[in-house]
């Protein structure tokens, strides 16, 4: 499709652009046409997305490392390696008490998976996203999300 361009003859802009849409809707008629909805093409694509919930597949991020995983990780000599300190500054509690309240309340059915859906988290990991949201004074759900590496509805069901 080629569009009128402005001549040397001082053609106005007003009959160029007049020209330009005539030329554009008649280009948009034969796509419209060439977009048949009895076409095989079409029905399978109709099919298709009646059969599905998005049009697209989701985009899952996997992080390379578990943030929980590494700072409840002891090692070989019996160390943490994230010190006591560390722990209880992030975490607002030490590692027994977090312990002994996830022993608490991980038979709760709020931790019980579902019907349908992805499992959920570990009750520990769940309950230290919360531990850390309250103990840091405004931090919102895309921090905590970057800083804890878990997915926006994470940060907010947790």
């Amino acid at each position: 499709m080629r569009l009128a361009s402005e001549s040397s003859s001082g053609t106005d802009w007003y009959s160029q652009a007049n020209t330009n849409l005539a030329l554009l809707l008649e280009n948009l008629d034969t796509t419209i046409s060439c977009l048949a909805w009895d076409s095989p093409r079409s029905s399978k694509a109709l099919s298709d997305l009646a059969n599905t919930r998005y049009l697209r597949d989701r985009i899952i991020r996997k992080p390379s490392t578990n943030v929980f995983e590494e700072d409840l990780r002891v090692e070989e000599d019996g160390t943490h390696w994230m010190n006591d300190n560390e722990f209880l500054n992030k975490y607002r509690m030490d590692r027994e008490t977090l312990d002994a309240v996830t022993e608490m309340i991980e038979d709760h059915p709020v931790f019980k998976r579902g019907r349908r859906g992805r499992r959920q988290r570990p009750v520990k990991h769940q309950l230290m996203t919360l531990l850390h949201f309250l103990g840091k004074e405004g931090e919102t759900n895309l921090s905590q999300r970057n800083t804890l590496k878990i997915g926006a509805g994470s940060a907010e069901k947790y």
